[in-house]
C-alpha cells in the first residue's frame, strides 16, 4: 500500500480542514484534532492537490459543495478505498484508519466510518460523471470528522 494510499482515509474525513489551507501551498500541511497535531506528508498532500487539478480547483473559496463529491470520488479512486465494483472497500479503508489515525482516535473514526459506509456506500456509482453519488457519503464523512475533531 502507497503513502498516498494510507493517507485517504483522512483526506477524505479532512476535506474541509485541509481546502481552509491554499491547495497549492505545500507548507499547509497540519492540522489539529482533538487535541493531536495531524501532519500530511508531501506525497499525501502532492495527491490531494492532484485531485483537486482533476476537478478544476484552485483555491477554498472554489471549493463548492457540487465538487465536493467528485473531489472524494477521486481521492478514493486514487487510494485503492474503492473495489472492483466501485463500492467502497470497508476493509481497505479501515485498514488505512489504523495506519493513518493516531491510536487514541481509531476506534471513534472507524465507528463513524463504518457507519456511513453501511448508511451511504451502496449508492456509490462509478458510472456516474457528475460524482453525486458519492455525496452523501463524502457528507457523511466531513460531519464525523468535524464531530471527531470538535476540540482541535
Amino acid at each position: 500500500m502507497n503513502t498516498f494510499g494510507k493517507v485517504t482515509v483522512l483526506a477524505a474525513l479532512a476535506i474541509f480542514v485541509i481546502l481552509q489551507a491554499s491547495l497549492v501551498r505545500s507548507e499547509d500541511k497540519k492540522f489539529q484534532c482533538d487535541g493531536h497535531e495531524i501532519t500530511m506528508s508531501e506525497k499525501q498532500v502532492e495527491g490531494m492537490k492532484a485531485c483537486a487539478e482533476v476537478i478544476g480547483i484552485k483555491s477554498m473559496e472554489e471549493m463548492t459543495p457540487d465538487k465536493i463529491p467528485c473531489f472524494a470520488k477521486c481521492i478514493m479512486e486514487k487510494g485503492g478505498l474503492l473495489d472492483a465494483e466501485g463500492k467502497p472497500h470497508k476493509e481497505n479503508i479501515l485498514m488505512n484508519i489504523d495506519a493513518a489515525v493516531p491510536e487514541e482516535m481509531k476506534s471513534t473514526y472507524k465507528a463513524a466510518m463504518e457507519k456511513c459506509i453501511d448508511e451511504h456506500g451502496h449508492h456509490l456509482s462509478p458510472k456516474d460523471e457528475t460524482c453525486m453519488s458519492y455525496g452523501p457519503m463524502a457528507m457523511c464523512g466531513m460531519q464525523a470528522f468535524k464531530n471527531i475533531c470538535k476540540k482541535g
